[in-house]
């Protein structure tokens, strides 16, 4: 959230997210705080875990001392392994995919566990094992789901009053070029547009006002998430662009946005040929680069105005009078691209070319 100094609203009914840069320093202290507490949420969960099988097996007031050989190096094991699996940046992955992550992480680090008991001669090695796996890992869905609740704490309330959401990058050279090239190649291409296209999803069902402010170039998945929002501003210097028909391949989402936004003609032409096009194409306004900042605040100041629960009662009418069929459209174009277009010769090529930085050699299959 961010002060407007306007004074006609108040702007912390705008959330502004860069596409690149830190996060404001409220922000990162949060996540700071949330990589910490899970942290310590892990070391105690297998602690709890160990202590509860101990309670079931022995006198726990009895435990003998190679058994705590064992708890004192179970948290820095479990710590290490969860880092490894990168599950103390939960902010970056969705509530499916840190439950896979949880859920491996939590069985190598059971295994290990074994090999330290092993090593220690604690009767942990001795049976046990799946007890503890399944009270290791309830322990730890139930921290996360703590958590991602505080993670949250707050949104839901302010995104009552939430007016717009404005999305921008942190330079002028450009505004995003989207995935890298590398990711669409092998198995990465199915993770990679699962979660790109969520992206296109989130910002589809959302009620409040999305606004792109593109300074500079907005190629491939760039343009894409431009034309994902509501609104796009630009500078006289931004280019719009979809040059994946060069490297052998098509974007998913533009093929779906380019067919609704621009004529047929038109949007066929940036598909086909790759070329960039000016903002005068696709912008609700375009601005003199020297005077892009103010002028796109005074354009916003036509929403900023506005009752912010009639600002998402109308978009949502809108988008119902416009057929909501987002999501099934995308996945009909998802399936071509992953099920045809990724096992012809000349998408792997073209992807491989570039990467190689050659020339591709089509074969037109």
């Amino acid at each position: 959230m961010r002060n407007a100094t306007t004074g006609l609203v108040d702007h912390a009914s705008v959330l502004r997210v860069p596409l690149a840069g830190p996060p404001p320093s409220g922000t990162a202290r949060r996540y700071r705080r949330i990589s910490l507490g899970l942290a310590l949420s892990d070391a105690a969960a297998i602690c709890l875990a160990l202590l509860v099988s101990y309670w079931i097996r022995f006198d726990i007031r009895l435990l003998p001392s190679r058994e705590l050989v064992l708890l004192v190096l179970a948290p820095l094991v479990w710590v290490l392994v969860f880092q490894a699996f990168s599950l103390y940046r939960p902010m970056y992955l969705s509530p499916a995919e840190e439950f896979r992550r949880t859920v491996g992480a939590t069985g190598v680090g059971v295994v290990l566990l074994v090999m330290v008991a092993f090593w220690s001669k604690s009767t942990f090695s001795r049976g046990w094992i799946g007890l503890t796996f399944v009270l290791a890992l309830l322990f730890e869905l139930l921290a996360r789901r703590f958590w991602r609740l505080y993670q949250h704490r707050g949104k839901l309330d302010g995104s009552l009053a939430l007016r717009t959401l404005i999305i921008g990058a942190t330079g002028e050279k450009a505004f995003s070029a989207g995935a890298s090239v590398q990711d669409h190649l092998g198995d990465r291409v199915l993770t990679m547009l699962q979660r790109f296209h969520e992206c296109f999803r989130i910002l589809a069902k959302l009620d409040v006002v999305t606004v792109a402010l593109v300074k500079g170039v907005a190629l491939g998945g760039g343009c894409e998430l431009a034309l994902a929002c509501d609104f796009i501003l630009a500078s006289d210097r931004a280019r719009f662009g979809q040059p994946e028909i060069n490297l052998g391949v098509f974007p998913p989402v533009a093929a779906y946005q380019l067919s609704r936004q621009l004529s047929p003609r038109k949007g066929l032409e940036m598909l086909l040929t790759g070329e960039p096009v000016d903002a005068t194409e696709l912008a609700n306004a375009v601005f003199p680069a020297a005077e892009f900042d103010r002028r796109a605040e005074e354009w916003l100041q036509r929403l900023y105005k506005q009752s912010a629960s009639s600002l998402r009662l109308a978009k949502r009418a809108f988008r119902i009078a416009q057929s909501a069929d987002f999501d099934e459209r995308l996945a009909a174009v998802e399936r071509l691209y992953l099920e045809e277009l990724m096992r012809t010769k000349d998408a792997n090529e073209g992807l491989n070319a570039f990467i190689e930085k050659r020339k591709p050699t089509w074969s037109g299959r």
